[in-house]
């Protein structure tokens, strides 16, 4: 997730039900969509969770017919889609499909590997070089997902994903003089947060363009697109833009230590046994949670990772790893469950999507579970879930502490999902069949340097949470 991404998405959504915010965000759309690239994705994004808003008829309405031009797999869906709401009829888009498909390229062996260039870290792409390997390396899952579906080498969808990237910009809409302005300006503003990598973006937009060219030209399976779809950057409409809320007060805060403050960060560190705390919501019962709390300091860093939960009986080295025991559901643009039966706690695991929709330490409902209890999913949030009154019984709660700090480089927040249901409509005796146990879990670490480490774990088993008493 890129927070500012994200909390300029949220705001862009409030301002159009304030008055004159329909407006103010036809102006955006419009903006967004005609400068492109993944501005014209979130103008996509946004057009659509905002598409009830009736100020806004006239501008989508407009904005069907450009977005139903585009080359974007994803952005002409979201043109689809808001036909169908709008009563618009756009037309079918068929084309050929371009020569380099068809070609027979000599063999090469790095196109079938996808390694990254020498150098590249979180917070760095690498050694750039013109070569397709290096511009086409962040698209391994996408593409061999689209060229067993379709049947088409990896060599003929890399080489025209370079052509469009190429087309899109090339050298210099991601190279190495544009990530050095990209970062300058970052360092300008004092915003020390993710961001999004130019020539990353850059490629999984041209698979997003690539995926276009095989629809249009009927040489797909229509089946595997929305996942291909979800695997290039693109945003679920089932799962609705979240801003944080705050803190509950049932929710403790970890501590950790003060930067400028006298500690000891291994005693700190072997101090992970505070952090096994349970979760509790005033008026619901918390079913999961998971939480992250990061202080960092130029190149120090102390993270706290709490989990609970449904038993998971195996010891994980961080938070994110532990939770992929879980059953996991991939949300497309309708739920692809990869599991058959109940899951443990009628708790899943949503798989995370690049546009920010999906975190990575997120959790859900079970949907097998939920229909078993005759609830249904949000047709706006998939991670929502309603009884046959249409009142919410569960959904996912996100909230967040702090941000980036005012002082160079030092930062502190928390962050968690936690997944509950209404006391008023549910009960432990609803979900005791599917809990084999529970418990709450914690993680600490400690760095210094890449090589200079500190990290210790600890567990507590709970027979049942505190909420089934």
């Amino acid at each position: 997730m890129i927070p500012l991404t994200q909390m300029a998405r949220v705001a862009a959504i409030e301002i159009a039900s304030v008055e004159r915010g329909a407006k103010v965000l036809t102006a955006l759309l419009h903006r967004l969509l005609n400068t492109g690239q993944t501005f014209a994705l979130e103008a996509a994004q946004i057009a659509w969770e905002c598409r009830s808003v009736g100020g806004l008829t006239n501008c989508l309405d407009q904005l069907v017919t450009s977005m139903a031009a585009s080359g974007d797999v994803a952005i002409r869906k979201t043109a689809e889609l808001l036909a169908i709401e709008l009563d618009f009829v756009i037309p079918e888009k068929h084309n050929e499909l371009p020569p380099v498909y068809l070609l027979a390229f000599p063999k090469d062996s790095s196109l079938e590997e996808f390694e990254p260039p020498s150098g590249v870290s979180s917070s760095s792409s690498g050694l750039y070089s013109e070569d397709v390997s290096s511009w086409t390396w962040v698209l391994e899952d996408p593409m061999r997902i689209a060229s067993k579906a379709r049947g088409i080498r990896l060599s003929n969808l890399r080489h025209r994903a370079a052509q469009l990237m190429s087309r899109n910009g090339g050298t210099r809409a991601f190279g190495p003089d544009a990530v050095r302005a990209q970062m300058s300006k970052l360092r300008r503003l004092s915003l020390h947060t993710s961001y999004k990598k130019l020539l990353s973006s850059a490629a999984l937009e041209a698979m997003r363009e690539v995926l276009g060219e095989l629809v249009t030209a009927d040489s797909i399976n229509l089946r595997v697109v929305p996942l291909i779809t979800i695997r290039s950057g693109a945003y679920s409409p089932i799962v609705r833009t979240r801003g944080p809320a705050k803190r509950p007060t049932g929710i403790a805060s970890v501590s950790i230590p003060d930067v400028f403050g006298s500690h000891d960060d291994g005693k700190w560190v072997d101090g992970v046994s505070y952090d096994l705390v349970e979760p509790y919501i005033a008026g619901y019962s918390v079913l999961a949670a998971t939480a992250t709390h990061e202080r960092s300091f130029r190149n120090e860093s102390w993270l706290s990772e709490q989990y609970f939960g449904p038993l998971i009986d195996v010891e994980s080295g961080n938070l994110f790893e532990h939770i992929q025991y879980l059953p996991k559901v991939v949300l497309t643009d309708r739920f692809e469950i990869t599991y058959s039966k109940t899951s443990p706690g009628a708790v899943a695991r949503p798989q995370p999507i690049m546009a920010g929709s999906i975190d990575f330490n997120e959790l859900m409902m079970c949907p097998i579970v939920a229909a078993e209890l005759g609830w249904s999913p949000d047709s706006n949030d998939a991670v929502t879930f309603k009884d046959s009154n249409n009142e919410v019984v569960a959904c996912t709660m996100y909230w967040r502490d702090g941000g980036a700090g005012l002082e160079r480089r030092k930062r502190q927040y928390a962050e968690t999902d936690s997944l509950f249901w209404s006391e008023r409509t549910a009960s432990w005796s609803s979900c005791r069949s599917f809990a084999p146990g529970y418990e709450v879990r914690a993680w600490r670490r400690y760095q210094k340097s890449a090589e200079d480490v500190i990290s210790r774990s600890a567990m507590k088993p709970l027979s049942q949470p505190s909420f089934a008493t």
